[in-house]
């Protein structure tokens, strides 16, 4: 079971989907997370709608985030914390769930070659639902920068890495115009994260990428909103996409494990290398530019203070 997306008219113009979308709770919280410069010690709260809806894939999804977190501040993931809140009285779909959690982070923190230190079960009469964080800890190299999520300079170009599978069916996108998105859960590739994993840290070693984000709520069109808002003042960005896949599959599809980073010119074909080298596909998409304009094919336009005025709305809602 999951959503039905022909259920879901398609429009000429995203414009509006994406300020709705920019100022969900979902959102709200992706772009505060985006906006932290990472620690050498980062706590990851699982997706529980995904746990709920798929243990096993869920428990993977929130090991691959913490891991992103930290390996975009130039730390070598190394260590997992793992705890599981439980219902004080456990039914026999509850003792399924639990199991498939377990499964879930074991295989994840294998494909990562992390040592899992502590793991701690707790039970109270105050949870409905099983409920899981995952916290990573590791060592950082002296050479490495702390990346951040804002786009830099003008000029520089955006590249994707990872292959976007649009998957709408646990979106901020499906929940909007359905009232719910009940899956199914994204497919989480573990063997390719852990190779984007070293991507990422050798191409910060060593100077290449000026920016990251990792996709996540919202889809690939907030998450370059994301990079503008907390980029620097007066830029926009320019994304040109060919693509199989429906618009809004392509816009709003929240695939994980997507990363977006942003290079100079001269750095694009040492990345394209070491990506190639690792089987990681990685597209140039687009450039940053300096006219405080986001483009996307011809799906969106708008201006980057709107994204802000946005967001901002979003804010208050949410946190007053």
């Amino acid at each position: 079971s999951g959503i039905t997306l022909n259920k879901i008219k398609q429009s000429k113009s995203f414009n509006s989907a994406l300020l709705v979308i920019l100022a969900t709770e979902e959102c709200v919280v992706a772009s505060r997370l985006a906006a932290e410069v990472p620690g050498s010690f980062i706590s990851i709260s699982a997706n529980d709608h995904l746990v709920w809806l798929d243990p096993k894939r869920g428990a993977q999804a929130a090991v691959a985030a913490a891991v992103r977190r930290i390996v975009s501040g130039g730390v070598a993931p190394m260590h997992a914390a793992v705890s599981v809140h439980l219902p004080g009285r456990l039914t026999e779909n509850e003792q399924y769930r639990f199991r498939e959690i377990a499964e879930g982070v074991s295989t994840a923190a294998a494909a990562f070659q992390l040592n899992v230190n502590s793991a701690r079960v707790w039970f109270s009469e105050n949870v409905a639902l099983p409920l899981l964080t995952v916290a990573v800890s590791g060592w950082s190299d002296s050479a490495a920068s702390e990346l951040t999520a804002g786009f830099k300079d003008a000029g520089d170009f955006i590249l994707m890495l990872g292959s976007h599978r649009g998957e709408l069916g646990c979106s901020v996108y499906a929940r909007l115009k359905l009232g719910s998105a009940n899956g199914p859960v994204p497919m989480v590739d573990l063997a390719t994260e852990r190779q984007m994993r070293e991507i990422v840290l050798v191409g910060n070693k060593v100077g290449l990428i000026k920016s990251i984000i990792h996709l996540s709520a919202g889809g690939l069109a907030a998450t370059v909103a994301h990079g503008l808002i907390c980029g620097g003042a007066g830029l926009g960005a320019r994304i040109h996409m060919s693509s199989k896949i429906r618009n809004d599959e392509l816009l709003f599809g929240e695939t994980e494990g997507l990363t977006i980073i942003s290079v100079a010119e001269e750095s694009i074909i040492e990345i394209e290398r070491l990506c190639m080298n690792s089987g990681v596909p990685c597209t140039a998409i687009g450039r940053v530019t300096d006219n405080g304009i986001f483009t996307f094919n011809d799906l969106l336009k708008v201006k980057v203070e709107k994204l802000f005025e946005s967001q901002k709305e979003g804010r208050k809602k949410i946190f007053g």
